[in-house]
């Protein structure tokens, strides 16, 4: 059991409909500039990265340049 709680695998419907809310949330952060909404979405889109079952990337790569991802240790693929 994770520290939030048990997380088995999602049925492909499931699973996509999770993947479509990640992407929904990376994408509110990525436009959002307000501290609040900040820290009410991240702890959602972990929840939704450990239900997928994905490791979340760091959050510092939310609001980096993507010119200059090769800066990152990994680089962005």
């Amino acid at each position: 059991m994770r520290k939030q709680g048990f997380f088995g695998t999602l049925k492909p419907k499931d699973y996509l409909a999770v993947t479509r809310q990640i992407n929904q949330l990376t994408r509110q952060l990525v436009n959002s500039k307000n501290v609040f909404e900040w820290k009410t979405l991240l702890p959602q889109l972990r929840v939704l990265h450990n239900l997928a079952g994905s490791a979340m990337p760091e959050v510092a790569l939310v609001t980096a340049d993507f010119a200059q991802s090769d800066l990152f240790v990994g680089g962005v693929s």
